[in-house]
């Protein structure tokens, strides 16, 4: 493989991660001033048990397959309280 091939494969995993993490700020930011105003709709509700579903899920598959270190299993554990937290506002709310 080419030096330029392999720049433009470690530039293109660049952007692909940006794009995520821009994501999720987003998403962050709305779920964030949604909790935070008490308008919890079952839609804003449905984002977060997704959003943290997603992440759990990516960080449990890349541990199993070795790709990341089991430290990650951890954020997953994190994510599953958020879970929980966005479960228990919608059903409240």
């Amino acid at each position: 493989m080419s030096a330029e091939r392999l720049a433009a494969l470690i530039r293109d995993a660049l952007i692909g991660y940006q794009d995520i993490a821009f994501a999720c700020a987003i998403v962050g930011a709305v779920l964030l001033m949604a909790g935070s105003t008490g308008r919890v709709t079952s839609e804003i509700a449905v984002m977060g048990i997704a959003g943290a579903t997603a992440l759990a899920v990516v960080d449990l598959v890349y541990v199993t397959k070795r790709v990341i270190p089991r430290i990650y299993l951890l954020d997953a554990a994190a994510e599953g309280v958020i879970i929980a937290g966005w479960l228990v506002a919608w059903l409240l709310g």
